[in-house]
């Protein structure tokens, strides 16, 4: 595979860990899954593949098929390689689409532990095309999976093995990943609403139904009015500002605070079940708050204590909307 990352037995072997550990995230079949990652890169030594080296995973569909191993096996053999650029066919079977992304999670863990990332002008190893068919496949087939902990999986698998990666390497994959998230969420959505959702969730599908959702809502009146307002709480709370423990005083700043505190609990059960439109939709409601609180209510009070106390009521609204999307990143 690579004199510092070892054979391609070694790759297989690490494959099978990091295939197995992901059939066990998603609730399917590891024997299937691990089946299909020991017989990955058997077809590589045939005299098939290395006269004709393009028919690599066609011809291992065949031979195993031929040898009796199960249809979701074989077909898995092929479909390791998909996609194989921008816009090829995805993966149809659910141990293709884990091989698909253990296979090319490993090849990237590797080059970048090693500090072979791309630079500007050359990508020799293609970890940016695999980059992409990890996300591609991951949001095209609805997968619903943090990459964060496969990063780390994946670099377990290496020093398991007595592979030398640097310190940060898994933090390094998932930053490389994260970058060609932006680029595939450029090609759907408006550059600021990716950027608002990039940073909220390790999941690939996750951060794309956000950008969505929100990319929907945003062309809408109403909600441009909420975002608006959402921005101005994020903007008018200073950086790095810490909220104070405090009771509401006055008339404006009750209501406000009951609303958030009835807001909260609803928003953050819709989060967890990923219902980002009712979601949105909350976050309008509150809004209707928090433009009467700016309307009636001097923020920046001369009086210390005043002030802190409601800019720690803003902050706490600022803080919960975070959970679904950064509202200072859009352009509204």
């Amino acid at each position: 595979f690579h004199e510092k990352l070892g054979t391609m037995f070694e790759k297989t072997q690490r494959l099978i860990k990091l295939s197995s550990f992901m059939a066990e995230l998603l609730d399917t079949d590891r024997e299937v899954v691990e089946r299909a990652s020991f017989l990955s890169k058997a077809d590589l030594l045939t005299e098939m593949v290395k006269e004709f080296p393009e028919l690599q995973g066609i011809m291992g569909e065949y031979y195993a098929l031929n040898s009796g191993e199960k249809e979701e096996v074989a077909k898995s053999l092929r479909e390791q390689y998909l996609p194989r650029f921008w816009g090829d066919v995805l993966p149809e079977t659910v141990p293709g689409v884990i091989l698909s992304v253990a296979d090319k999670l490993d090849t990237i863990t590797g080059f970048v532990g090693i500090g072979l990332k791309p630079s500007a002008t050359s990508d020799p190893f293609a970890l940016r095309r695999n980059a992409i068919g990890i996300i591609s496949t991951l949001v095209g087939k609805k997968v619903d999976v943090d990459l964060e902990e496969l990063a780390k999986k994946s670099v377990e698998t290496y020093r398991e093995q007595g592979k030398k990666l640097k310190e940060n390497t898994a933090e390094e994959v998932c930053e490389f990943l994260k970058e060609r998230l932006k680029v595939y969420l450029k090609q759907e959505f408006s550059h600021d609403v990716g950027e608002s959702v990039i940073e909220t969730s390790a999941s690939p599908y996750d951060v794309y139904l956000r950008a969505k959702t929100v990319e929907t809502a945003k062309g809408k009146k109403d909600f441009e009015e909420a975002f608006f307002t959402m921005k101005r709480v994020k903007n008018i709370v200073p950086q790095g500002f810490e909220a104070v423990s405090f009771e509401p005083e006055e008339f404006y700043e009750k209501k406000l605070w009951n609303a958030y505190l009835e807001f909260r609990p609803k928003f953050e059960e819709l989060i967890e079940e990923k219902r980002y439109k009712e979601a949105l939709e909350l976050i309008k409601e509150l809004g209707r708050f928090v433009g009467e609180f700016f309307d009636c209510v001097l923020v920046m009070h001369e009086d210390e204590t005043v002030r802190n106390r409601r800019l720690s009521i803003l902050w706490n609204i600022s803080s919960t909307i975070s959970k679904l999307l950064d509202v200072g990143k859009l352009s509204v």
